[in-house]
C-alpha cells in the first residue's frame, strides 16, 4: 500500500516538472526569439471615440407671432453627437435649454441663430425667423 501510494506521488512529481519545464522553455524561448530577432514588440494604439457633431433641424424655420399673445414658440431637435445636448437661442426668452429636443420661445420680429452642443463640438447653427402678428378681423363695435 505504501509503495504504491509512493508511485502515485513520484508520478505526480515527475508529471508537474514536465508541465514546469515545457512552460518554462516557451516563455524562454518567446523572451529569445523577441530578442535575438529583432521582433518588436506589438504597437499599443490608443482607441479615441471622436463623436460626430451634432445636427440641428430643420435648418431654418419660420414661425409667426401670435397677435393675442404676441409670442411664438419653434421646435428644433438634435441628433448625432453623443446623445447629450445644450442649446444656445439667441433672442429667445429661455436663452438656454437642454435635451434633444428644444423649444425656444420669441416674442420679437427678426431671424435668430440656434446652436447645438454635443460632447464640446458645436454644429451648425438653426436659423429661427420670426414674422409679425397676423392681423385678426377687428371686432364689430355696435353704436347705439
Amino acid at each position: 500500500m505504501i509503495t504504491k501510494g509512493f508511485r502515485d506521488f513520484t508520478k505526480v512529481r515527475l508529471i508537474t516538472k514536465i508541465i514546469i519545464s515545457v512552460i518554462s522553455m516557451f516563455y524562454v524561448w518567446q523572451g529569445v526569439s523577441m530578442v535575438y530577432a529583432q521582433i518588436p514588440p506589438p504597437a499599443i494604439t490608443p482607441w479615441i471615440f471622436e463623436a460626430t457633431p451634432p445636427v440641428c433641424s430643420p435648418a431654418s424655420q419660420t414661425i409667426t407671432l401670435d397677435h393675442s399673445t404676441l409670442k411664438a414658440a419653434a421646435t428644433l431637435t438634435a441628433t448625432e453627437g453623443d446623445g447629450t445636448y445644450t442649446w444656445i437661442a439667441t433672442g429667445s426668452e429661455q436663452g438656454s435649454g437642454v435635451g434633444s429636443v428644444f423649444q425656444p420661445t420669441y416674442s420679437q420680429v427678426g431671424t435668430f441663430n440656434v446652436s447645438v452642443t454635443s460632447g464640446g463640438q458645436v454644429s451648425n447653427t438653426c436659423a429661427v425667423t420670426v414674422n409679425a402678428a397676423l392681423n385678426s378681423a377687428p371686432n364689430s363695435v355696435a353704436i347705439t
